[in-house]
């Protein structure tokens, strides 16, 4: 701002009255600016918001629309050193005989130690045709340019050989191409193939169009060989044979680690498997669900109907200087508390939310819906009081004063059902996890995807009010420009008045 030297002829303060005649300009900048402040505000409170949203979305709510999710049993396996397991939702209660005679395993082979003829370290870009054995017999120095067959899973891949010019390395890629694990570890000097899966099935041979070439096979497997095999166990008394050593079976997810030991006939010992049931975990996970959805409904309640902040506007630094910490930061919060009341995104948001928990008719095999109701007050789960707006309680919840006397429904549906507990609740909120999803991934013209509020248009606003300030500070630097300039012409005219008057007094002598 340049220094204006005003005023000394007039005497006037020329620099409150210009403050005075651009005063209603002034006005109109700093409601500009608390617009500014106040959407800031908004725009804070809605991305803090958004953030719990999701959250809830995300961590809560995602997890609940899974049947797996509400899994009642779980499982012991008194010989640990065989397996692990899980119980699933349709594994049956008590006790379950387990034997293990083989395991699963891979198919290997591994050569004996190979060295380059000259007697030095093989490399994967030594070639074949130079490669010789522990006892320094160059076994592939008569091989000849051709094809080998790889059957892998009983599937034919072909090995192209160049007498010439295929190297340890071009071999084993081949091998990898086909769908084999190959490997040359050059510190032990040996050659490492396997098959990628477990099971007899998914086994691999290597035979040659000619007999020259079927040294390569007998090198590859010098060393050692471990023909794949599938898994052979018993559960319950019915056996089992999988190319696998994971399987799920009625209910029961067993991981195979070991064989059965053998008892003094030589007959493999069983090993018992429990079946519980573990209501109070599912309970608790169901509790803590509905108390993070009421923290988060109760939260976007009080900022929808919170009251009017009417006359309370951003303070001044003016006004700061009079006020305390604690009146500025109350003021303050008055305002930021009632910045997303009667917000229509924040309706959008509760409203989807509490419609789609209510309940929703069940479906059919064909997919249609059927004349079966699905809701939470099945279960003793709903809302006690309309001025809580939603909040939810469980009858029987020892916790709850409001619904601790009451029968409690969900427990003994959990202790009776709970296969139906699983699907009837992960029907209500998957349609609660869809309502929301599809807020979430809406994108237009006023809020982008992944936001549940009108970001967008937050952000053009504030674009606007940017210009708008900017087109006001311009404005009113012109006026005061235009009456400065003004006061300094007619400071100039009472000079040249005033010495024109000196002059005539200087004429007349003072007369």
């Amino acid at each position: 701002m340049p220094i204006r030297m005003s005023g000394m002829v007039s005497g006037l303060d020329t620099e409150s009255i210009v403050k005075e005649l651009v005063k209603v300009q002034q006005g109109r900048l700093d409601k500009i600016k608390n617009k500014q402040t106040k959407l800031d505000w908004k725009t804070e409170k809605w991305q803090d918001l958004n953030k719990k949203i999701t959250n809830f979305f995300k961590d809560s709510l995602t997890d609940m629309r899974f049947e797996s999710s509400y899994n009642t049993k779980s499982a012991t396996i008194t010989n640990s050193s065989i397996g692990t397991v899980k119980a699933l939702t349709g594994a049956v209660m008590g006790n379950h005989s387990l034997v293990v005679s083989q395991l699963a395993t891979t198919q290997s082979w591994t050569s004996e130690k190979i060295k380059a003829a000259d007697g030095s370290a093989a490399t994967k870009e030594t070639k074949l045709k130079d490669l010789v054995d522990k006892n320094g017999s160059n076994a592939l120095s008569g091989i000849t340019s051709g094809e080998l067959t790889l059957n892998v899973g009983g599937v034919d891949h072909t090995i192209v050989i160049d007498k010439d010019n295929t190297t340890l390395g071009g071999l084993l890629d081949q091998f990898k191409n086909a769908g084999i694990n190959a490997n040359y570890d050059a510190s032990q000097g040996r050659i490492y193939l396997a098959s990628k899966g477990e099971g007899a099935d998914n086994g691999f041979t290597l035979t040659a169009a000619n007999a020259e070439n079927n040294v390569i096979g007998t090198l590859l497997k010098s060393g050692h060989v471990e023909d794949a095999k599938n898994a052979k166990f018993s559960l319950d008394g019915v056996n089992y044979e999988t190319a696998t050593n994971s399987n799920t079976i009625n209910g029961l997810k067993i991981d195979l680690t070991g064989v059965s030991e053998k008892d003094i006939n030589d007959e493999y010992k069983p090993t018992t498997i429990r079946v519980q049931s573990n209501t109070d975990e599912v309970y608790k996970k169901i509790k803590d669900f509905i108390k993070s959805y009421n923290e988060l409904l109760e939260e976007m309640n009080t900022l929808y109907n919170a009251d009017a902040a009417k006359g309370y506007e951003p303070l001044t630094s003016e006004q700061k200087d009079e006020m305390s910490d604690d009146e500025i930061e109350k003021w303050e919060n008055k305002i930021k508390d009632s910045l997303l009341r009667r917000d229509e995104y924040l309706d959008n948001v509760i409203s989807s939310m509490r419609e789609s928990i209510i309940g929703v008719h069940a479906k059919g095999s064909d997919g249609r819906e059927t004349s079966e109701y699905i809701s939470l007050g099945n279960y003793g789960i709903g809302t006690k009081n309309y001025l809580e707006k939603g909040k939810l309680h469980i009858d029987g919840d020892k916790d709850d004063d409001v619904t601790s006397g009451e029968p409690d429904k969900l427990r003994a549906a959990l202790e009776s059902d709970p296969d139906k507990v699983a699907k009837d609740f992960s029907t209500i909120f998957g349609k609660m996890y869809s309502a929301m999803n599809a807020i979430l991934n809406d994108s237009n013209d006023y809020k982008s995807s992944q936001k549940f509020y009108n970001d967008k248009q937050l952000k053009d606003q504030k674009t606007n009010y940017e210009k708008e300030y900017s087109d006001m500070e311009k404005k009113i630097a012109s006026l005061e420009d235009r009456y400065y300039k003004q006061f300094t012409r007619m400071e100039t005219m009472m000079q040249k008045l005033q010495d024109s008057t000196g002059n005539i007094q200087g004429l007349t002598g003072g007369m």
